[in-house]
């Protein structure tokens, strides 16, 4: 008997932190933060998603569907777009492409814009981390190993630099 309820626990639990719905209220925003999915190797500066990205991606937008998200920002290359992508023509909503080189003037600016929302932000190896770390005001994160893909860094944020921080895989 034991054995089949770590079997359910094994198998249910991990899912249930991306099966959670991360309930703003008028005061806070839901953040789902990830790094881009898995890039062509194709020696450009620009690459597409390689055909495992483009899965996650799908992927992505199935988990994040019925999870409200009214705003979806991306960097401007083809990898972080592509990520989201699906998700923004299942809900219709337009990809918003944001300065990966000043995120500390989005913090503040995307919390006041976003009250008793939930939106979705898609960056990369480093910059990921870095935007946890601003919207918890603490440094959690440090920047992602180059072959890690598929983390969903969900946060719920009273205040900007104030936040809850689950993580789960996608």
């Amino acid at each position: 008997m034991h054995k089949f309820f770590l079997f359910l626990f094994i198998v249910f639990i991990p899912f249930s932190v991306v099966n959670a719905q991360c309930l703003p209220d008028e005061n806070s925003v839901c953040y789902y933060l990830m790094r881009h999915a898995e890039k062509l190797n194709d020696g450009t500066a620009d690459p597409s998603l390689s055909p495992d990205g483009l899965k996650r991606s799908i992927h992505l937008s199935e988990i994040l569907l019925d999870k409200g998200i009214t705003a979806i920002y991306s960097t401007p290359f083809n990898r972080t777009k592509e990520t989201v992508m699906p998700l923004a023509r299942e809900i219709g909503v337009d990809i918003e492409e944001y300065d990966f080189r000043k995120l500390n003037d989005h913090i503040e600016k995307w919390y006041e814009s976003h009250k008793g929302q939930s939106i979705v932000i898609v960056g990369h190896s480093n910059t990921t981390p870095f935007l946890v770390n601003l919207v918890m005001g603490s440094d959690t994160l440090k920047q992602l190993n180059e072959n890690a893909y598929g983390d969903l860094f969900i946060l719920k944020s009273q205040s900007p630099g104030k936040a809850e921080l689950s993580v789960s895989d996608f």
